[in-house]
């Protein structure tokens, strides 16, 4: 899978939509949906996830809650390496300070 460099354009062209207005479906989505559906996950598939994962899965969720920077893909170089999107990613956060809810709603769904 690859991203075109003509798409990373059209994206950053758009109006942004953000998750730090209250009372909408990105807000309820990235302070309680998304955190919920992590740990539903945790909770149903503990058994078979690492200590490692479901500490980063809950950290994900309380990250989300609590507003925390949103990590570039280089703080994470052994995944990043493995993602063909990894220095897109880079390149659409690098230098923003964005945080969970308020980055672009189109980098938090992802």
């Amino acid at each position: 899978m690859s991203v075109s460099d003509e798409y990373i354009t059209r994206v950053q062209q758009l109006d942004e939509l953000v998750a730090n207005v209250q009372d909408t479906f990105a807000h309820t989505t990235c302070t309680e949906r998304m955190p919920q559906v992590l740990r539903d996950c945790v909770s149903s598939n503990g058994d078979h996830l690492s200590a490692e994962a479901v500490t980063c899965l809950l950290q994900l969720a309380d990250d989300m809650v609590n507003n925390a920077e949103v990590p570039l893909p280089s703080t994470f170089p052994e995944q990043a390496a493995k993602s063909p999107t990894s220095k897109h990613w880079e390149s659409l956060l690098a230098g923003k300070g964005y945080r969970w809810q308020n980055s672009p709603w189109f980098l938090v769904e992802r």
